[in-house]
């Protein structure tokens, strides 16, 4: 064989396992938490999760702010609605 067919078999054989452990992933957590733009534009998986109570807590927990600079006393507090640069939400 030449270097270019062990080459593209090997490059195969990569994807092939990708999308089988892809596909597992998926399966082993189906919930996933998405995060858009405001307008729910740019949308991306930030995440996955088994429950979507699991999913819920991250999504309430990422909209929050927090003041580390006391490491002894971090300070956190909810984002207010005109704050937001972001929407975060979970799906199947």
């Amino acid at each position: 064989m030449n270097k270019t067919k062990i080459l593209t078999i090997t490059i195969m054989v990569i994807l092939l396992f990708s999308n089988i452990f892809f596909v597992i992933k998926s399966l082993q957590f189906p919930i996933k938490e998405m995060i858009c733009n405001i307008g729910y534009t740019d949308c991306f998986v930030s995440a996955r999760f088994k429950d979507v109570a699991d999913c819920q807590v991250a999504v309430e927990m990422g909209s929050w702010y927090c003041d580390s600079t006391n490491p002894d006393d971090i300070q956190c507090r909810a984002a207010k609605p005109n704050e937001a640069s972001a929407k975060a939400y979970c799906t199947k």
